[in-house]
């Protein structure tokens, strides 16, 4: 109630500065997730194990101020129980941890100069190429929200959203920021090619006195046939040697396959996938928790990850997806690596074995009505050689259970 009564006030006092703003249309929703999780990884050489509730409330309003104009306001109360912070973020734009509890996820201005264009700025919460290389990071405690503006052109064939995002500023001094420029297109040919993009990325860090820069271009595709689906993505980087060492180049790889049969275990779907990508490929702004598997015992780089992932719905509210998950080193000139791609698991002089593990996973949502989803899921990772060499025999597990809760 007490929330509710501050999203009133909240969207009251935004459009009292509006002058004709009080006859604006607005809408009023929101959305609450509370999670319990046990966690098992590696930092270094050393094992980790953590076990916490987190809240997370998101109430938001969108006000349509006329034809032309909307804002969008969405803060967010979210901690780990019983924490006090030390982080040295303060809702820093592309971070996803936070100094404080309560802080705007997303407020931003929309204007809209026809039926083609329009152009967003502000706090955004941006999703893109399939959220391997950017996405909202939403499974962690705080999610992920970006500074900037956002310009956007959609017709029949193509749609165009073009960024300028502000990772970092420095105020009153020019040329000392962290930047991402930011190129992505979608292009529709057809009902069965569900998506057809190509993109490109560039990321300048002059801040606290660097030089520093890298780009990235990609592309990514699927198509869904009756009961028959089918994706890849490719993207690579080139950069300075803050980011890739010496003149090489990072690249990644994404592919997958599936089969659906409608008529068996309720809507069952099988699917195949593979994700690489070599030693020198670093991580942009990516979703964790479910593109590699639920442990992120281990990041994307360095990695060859291959997987065997079942979703079947028993029913109108139940889903259950049961999936088969192995890792390996992309390369034994290399260690593993953290899902933050700098923090290195492992040393190549324990173990020079490209065996990273396997990881069994299950997990079940039950839609109790239109608002109110239920969720739990268990993994048990299994150490290959590599692993258990530079660490001991050791069985790690991840398990969750949570609540969200949409108003």
């Amino acid at each position: 109630m007490k929330l509710m009564s501050f999203t009133w006030v909240f969207m009251v006092i935004l459009t009292a500065g509006f002058g004709t703003a009080r006859a604006a249309e607005y809408d009023v929703k929101g959305k609450s997730r509370l999670r319990y999780e046990d966690t098992q990884g590696y930092s270094g050489t050393t094992f980790q194990r953590s076990g916490f509730w987190s809240i997370r409330v998101r109430p938001s309003v969108d006000i349509k101020v006329d034809d032309h104009a909307s804002i969008f306001i969405e803060p967010q109360f979210a901690k780990i129980m019983g924490r006090d912070y030390s982080y040295t973020q303060t809702s820093s734009s592309g971070s996803t941890a936070y100094n404080e509890n309560f802080h705007m996820h997303q407020g931003y201005l929309k204007l809209r100069f026809s039926d083609e264009f329009q152009i967003k700025g502000g706090r955004l919460a941006l999703d893109y190429a399939n959220a391997i290389i950017l996405g909202v990071a939403d499974w962690g405690t705080f999610g992920r929200s970006f500074d900037g503006v956002m310009l956007g052109y959609k017709n029949d064939l193509v749609t165009v959203d073009l960024g300028h995002l502000k990772i970092s500023a420095t105020p009153n001094t020019i040329d000392a920021d962290k930047e991402l420029a930011l190129l992505y297109t979608s292009w529709n040919f057809g009902e069965a090619l569900k998506a057809f993009d190509i993109y490109g990325l560039y990321e300048s860090n002059r801040a606290s006195g660097a030089n520093d820069h890298r780009h990235s271009v990609g592309t990514r595709a699927k198509a869904k046939f009756e009961t028959f689906d089918i994706g890849a993505e490719y993207a690579m980087e080139k950069g300075s040697s803050a980011y890739i060492t010496g003149d090489q180049t990072g690249t990644m790889i994404f592919a997958e396959v599936g089969r659906s049969f409608p008529a068996f275990a309720g809507n069952l779907r099988v699917g195949f996938e593979y994700n690489q990508a070599n030693e020198n490929w670093r991580e942009w702004y990516p979703t964790t928790k479910s593109h590699l598997g639920r442990n992120d015992v281990v990041g994307r780089r360095n990695l060859t990850a291959i997987a065997l992932r079942t979703k079947a719905d028993l029913s109108e509210k139940l889903s259950v997806n049961l999936d088969y998950w192995q890792y390996s080193r992309s390369s034994t000139s290399a260690t593993a690596f953290k899902t933050g791609d700098t923090t290195t698991v492992g040393t190549t002089a324990a173990s020079s074995s490209q065996d990273l593990g396997n990881s069994i996973e299950l997990s079940a949502k039950y839609q109790l009505s239109e608002k109110v989803e239920y969720g739990m899921g268990a993994a048990v990772f299994t150490q290959g050689d590599y692993l258990r060499t530079n660490f001991g025999d050791r069985t790690m597990t991840d398990f969750y259970a949570m609540a969200n809760v949409n108003f």
